[in-house]
């Protein structure tokens, strides 16, 4: 089952917005999101980098 959101006031970023999750819904089993990297983790990785790079 599909989730669907509706909007009923429209802007110019609606257009993109529906584009965009198209798109993700289109390629999600090609994309493989299980498989990404930790954003988290990535993130405390690049403070650390950061603060080190400061030393």
């Amino acid at each position: 089952m599909k989730n669907k959101v509706i909007v009923k006031d429209r802007d110019e970023w609606s257009s993109l917005a529906n584009f965009i999750g198209n798109i993700i819904a289109k390629y999600t089993d090609e994309i493989d999101f299980d498989s990404l990297p930790d954003p988290d983790v990535y993130l405390q990785k690049k403070v650390y980098m950061n603060l080190i790079k400061r030393i």
